[in-house]
């Protein structure tokens, strides 16, 4: 299955939308007995419903940020009568003119099919070949436990499955008011939230992602910075300041805010990452932490940003300034030290660019040797950039590389038939039981979900995990928008499927 962004209705301002902004759609591949079948369909988010029934868009992109009266009163209206009626927002209290898409993830945990988004409360869908929106998910009520913690928090766009007890760990983040970071567990075995704490930051910044051990959980404070003034004044909503460190916060899963560890990488020689590949705790030494992360030099968030660092990726790896800001990651390392509150080491590994990394979810917060990433097309590292809605350019990417995060090498590359791009990829163990020939995190399949560039058509590609050659491939006669993220269902939670999704 893969979410991602598709305007239902034109833009209220569509030299200002941005590729975040689409309404998020799933696109699912069944496979069963040598037969394939696809389907799609919107996630009926609160926003979705209220344009369907408008028949045009109400609500404004994440680059409309300031105060547009039409806008935002009517809006806020709705908001709160839906909270009432809903007995919650999907959203924190500083989003109103935007609107949950719901298009960023997409996560199976505790029975439960959950699509994602930056700054608002996770969906439920169906597994029954439907697709149904449930509405939003309240993990058995624990989200909403009392009347504020729905307005003051959410679930962000990524999360991470422990392989060993099973918890999903999320997080949330606060860009007006004091500055925090929401850490949240949910059971297993319940889906209930078991443990929450909220950590206090020093600025307000976008975080993606997180990282996870077996035993600790890591916040990645980045210098990409909320600039309020700017926003409010309709400029770009984000600052990469090359000037401001990365700010690591290492707490136990389970702990509290006066657990947290705090540990800075100073700047110049920062970045920011998306994207976690691994992290785990170093089996050599309890203090220290190991993270690989898809770290880029600077940021413009793909038109989001504005950035203060002068450098820039070219096609051969180097920085050169004449480029222009791009988003272009590369396989990063860094280990830290809790004890000394210090970073050990951080180095850039290979001169390979890549990002949307994926490894063995067996392996997560666990010592990993494997992982799998994708490279962007020359197109994109030299400037000829492809556009959605405006000027803002997006990666496409035509090649997945194995890393072999023990030498620091790529082990292997596949290359994708000539004519077809990708985006994110997704990585599915054989079998439970690996052989004892076959490191634990290359015994599978890399799925790609790619698309032909000048044809109505999408394939998706079965690749083997060990030797990256193709095993099959499957032709979709449609074309599938660009998008983000990819979840994997076992057949036996698709056993009530009934294959009517349209």
């Amino acid at each position: 299955m893969r979410n991602g962004p598709n305007w239902s209705q034109e833009p209220i301002y569509p030299q200002n939308a941005h590729w975040f902004d689409g309404d998020g759609m799933v696109h699912y591949v069944r496979i069963e007995n040598g037969v394939a079948e696809y389907g799609r369909r919107y996630i009926r988010t609160r926003g979705w419903e209220e344009e369907q029934a408008a028949s045009k868009a109400v609500h404004v992109g994440m680059k409309d940020l300031w105060i547009i009266p039409d806008v935002f009163y009517p809006r806020l209206a709705a908001k709160i009568a839906q909270a009432v009626q809903h007995g919650a927002p999907d959203a924190p209290f500083w989003v109103v003119q935007n609107k949950n898409v719901a298009n960023n993830g997409l996560v199976y945990h505790a029975g439960r099919l959950l699509a994602t988004w930056e700054a608002g409360w996770a969906y439920e869908l169906s597994t029954d070949g439907e697709l149904a929106s449930r509405g939003l998910c309240d993990f058995n009520g624990t989200a909403r436990d009392n009347f504020f913690r729905p307005w003051r928090e959410n679930f962000s766009a990524h999360s991470k499955t422990c392989p060993v007890t099973g918890e999903l760990i999320y997080h949330g983040y606060s860009l007006i008011g004091p500055p925090n970071v929401m850490l949240g567990v949910v059971d297993a075995e319940s889906g209930s939230i078991e443990h929450r704490v909220t950590v206090p930051t020093t600025r307000a910044t976008l975080q993606h992602d997180l990282a996870i051990t077996g035993t600790r959980t890591i916040i990645l404070d980045q210098p990409l910075v909320f600039n309020q003034p700017r926003a409010l004044e309709k400029g770009r909503p984000f600052d990469f300041d090359a000037n401001e460190p990365i700010r690591y916060g290492i707490i136990p899963r389970h702990g509290n805010a006066e657990d947290v560890v705090w540990i800075e990488e100073p700047a110049p020689s920062t970045g920011f990452a998306f994207h976690v590949v691994n992290c785990w705790d170093d089996p050599q030494n309890d203090d220290r932490i190991v993270l690989y992360t898809s770290r880029m030099p600077e940021t413009c968030a793909l038109g989001m940003a504005e950035s203060n660092a002068a450098l820039s990726t070219s096609a051969n790896g180097s920085y050169d300034a004449s480029v222009g800001c791009k988003d272009v990651g590369h396989l990063h390392r860094t280990v830290l030290d809790v004890k000394t509150r210090s970073v050990v080491e951080s180095v850039r590994v290979g001169d390979i660019p890549s990002d949307f990394p994926t490894i063995s979810p067996r392996v997560v917060g666990q010592p990993s040797r494997y992982a799998y990433s994708v490279v962007p097309q020359d197109s994109f590292l030299n400037g000829s950039d492809v556009a959605v809605h405006g000027d803002d350019a997006i990666p496409l990417f035509d090649k997945v590389i194995k890393h072999d995060l023990a030498s620091g090498t790529v082990a292997s590359t596949y290359k994708l038939p000539a004519g077809r791009v990708c985006g994110d990829i997704i990585y599915k163990s054989k079998s439970e039981c690996s052989s004892e020939s076959v490191d634990v995190s290359e015994n599978g399949y890399v799925v790609v979900l790619s698309h032909a560039v000048d044809a109505d058509a999408s394939f998706l590609e079965v690749v083997d995990g060990a030797t990256l050659q193709q095993v099959c491939e499957i032709e979709i006669p449609v074309r599938i928008p660009f998008g983000f993220h990819c979840a994997f269902l076992p057949a036996e939670v698709l056993s009530t499927w009934r294959s009517q999704c349209k």
